[in-house]
């Protein structure tokens, strides 16, 4: 009885295996047919790859040519500015937003801004306007570059001082 057990599963086996192989051969057939081969897949893949790739190029040569085009204009508006901006005539210290003092940049002068207990010094020094000393805790006033072009201004937020230099 164990032999013939034996045969049948043998039998169930070889059924089993000559149906798989009968199944890839009608699956292959099919894909010729259709005229599929692996190397198709393959290609298609490689093509699919190359297509990707040469689409992130595009994308980055695009932004790249966009930074560029923002840079060149803000580079032309900044030249612009600085060729049209003139240097101002008179400086206004402003304390608590009122002026407290007008002076010329053409002549050397230092003002000292007295509030409650704080207190800026501004020079007008060979037509540069410079804050050189100031009560504020920060000091960012004082470490900011002479101004002399209309318009241009030095603050001192702690202090609530304003230094700008105008045309008026």
């Amino acid at each position: 009885m164990s032999n013939k057990s034996n045969n049948i599963n043998k039998n169930n086996k070889t059924k089993k295996v000559e149906k798989i192989i009968e199944n890839a051969k009608t699956e292959s057939e099919d894909a010729k047919t259709a005229g599929i081969t692996s190397e198709t897949i393959k290609t298609s893949d490689t093509k699919r790859e190359a297509k990707n790739k040469a689409q992130e190029k595009v994308i980055s040569i695009r932004d790249f040519i966009l930074i560029l085009s923002v840079i060149i204009a803000a580079s032309i508006c900044l030249l612009f500015m600085k060729m049209n901006s003139e240097n101002g005539r008179k400086v206004k210290v402003m304390a608590d937003g009122k002026v407290v003092h007008e002076m010329s940049v053409a002549v050397d002068e230092e003002y000292i801004v007295i509030q409650d207990d704080k207190t800026n010094t501004v020079i007008v020094e060979n037509g540069k306007v410079r804050v050189e000393d100031a009560s504020c805790p920060d000091k960012i006033c004082e470490k900011h570059i002479p101004i002399s072009m209309n318009g241009e201004t030095i603050i001192c937020l702690p202090n609530k001082v304003v230094v700008e230099v105008c045309d008026e």
